[in-house]
């Protein structure tokens, strides 16, 4: 019981020779997570050696993590705490083991995330800037959300994940590594190398890309399928009906597409309805229409906004209407 955890024990493990009281052992080592940043170098290192065996370090994660789950299925509550006070499990000794399985699975979940993945978050009219693992940026729009994993894995594909609006440039690697952004709108964006700016907020979606060259494919219950190749200029998006299918337009103006990072609004012929919901999005400012006559004033030119403020004020000035407040709602009347 006293054996050390160390890097030969590990790869036994992965190789799948390791012993099921070995496998207790790091069960219970990982349990204290100062030792989970050494686990995931280990496994780097084992998945370099061993590129064939691995394709993707979360599924050793999980195969680690359902030994805990399964010993906590077999084993009496007394078992799983007896003499571990510096584990979380162990503060709990009270817990039944129903409780305790609970605990477990929650555990187990929590430790993947944070092992595995760095979430980067913005709010109301934040935008930052990130250099990822291999080298890639990515510039975060306001309210948006980037999963990004701690390190990209060799012979694996780089996915993040987005839930909002990214601007993104990307390494390209000589083993033609794909880099894939995993969108909340079920369209994913597949590159090898390029610059492209992507948009999923709720039920709309939009890439445009700068320069180089990606593909779409659309997540399916049956799987990734492929929908549409895009070149310079190409910008793709959705509609919100209900068949949202993805629409193109080729040569387009696509820097202008991602001049939120200087704080810039470029409107072209948009609709007052339109303006307000980017204002919404990206200050969090929900600002209603007096009537729907009003929401066909088009609005067309390039305006500098840090603050909700500011864009308020260029929309009173250019529309002559102004803002009041009813019931705790801001309006735009006339």
């Amino acid at each position: 019981m006293n054996q050390i955890i160390n890097r030969e024990l590990l790869f036994l493990y992965w190789s799948g020779l390791a012993t099921p009281m070995q496998q207790k052992l790091i069960v219970r080592w990982l349990e204290d997570p100062s030792h989970q940043e050494t686990f995931y170098q280990w496994l780097i290192e084992w998945e370099e050696l061993h590129p064939q065996a691995l394709g993707d370090s979360e599924d050793a994660w999980t195969s680690l993590t359902q030994q805990l789950e399964k010993q906590g299925e077999t084993t009496p509550a007394y078992h799983i705490y007896k003499q571990t006070p510096r584990t979380w499990l162990g503060i709990f000794r009270w817990w039944t083991v129903a409780a305790s399985l609970v605990l477990i699975g929650g555990l187990s979940f929590l430790l993947r995330e944070r092992l595995f993945y760095t979430t980067h978050q913005t709010g109301n009219g934040e935008i930052i800037s990130l250099q990822l693992p291999d080298g890639s940026r990515a510039t975060l729009n306001a309210n948006s959300e980037l999963r990004v994993p701690a390190l990209f894995l060799p012979y694996c594909d780089r996915t993040v994940k987005l839930a909002g609006e990214a601007d993104f440039s990307v390494t390209h690697r000589s083993n033609k590594q794909r880099f894939v952004v995993e969108t909340s709108s079920e369209v994913n964006v597949v590159v090898l190398g390029t610059e492209f700016v992507v948009r999923s907020r709720k039920d709309r979606f939009r890439v445009a890309l700068h320069t180089g060259k990606i593909a779409l494919e659309q997540r399916t219950r049956q799987g990734d399928k492929p929908v549409v190749t895009l070149r310079p200029g190409d910008v793709a998006y959705t509609d919100s009906g209900k068949d949202r299918q993805l629409q193109l337009m080729s040569h387009q103006p696509t820097r202008e597409l991602a001049a939120w990072q200087e704080h810039l609004f470029v409107f072209d012929h948009h609709s007052l309805s339109e303006v307000l919901l980017m204002l919404k999005e990206q200050f969090g400012e929900s600002i209603k229409l007096e009537n729907a006559s009003l929401a066909t004033y088009q609005i067309t030119g390039r305006f500098r906004a840090e603050r909700a403020e500011d864009l308020l004020e260029i929309i009173t000035e250019l529309t002559g209407y102004r803002i009041e407040t009813r019931n705790n709602q801001k309006y735009l009347v006339k």
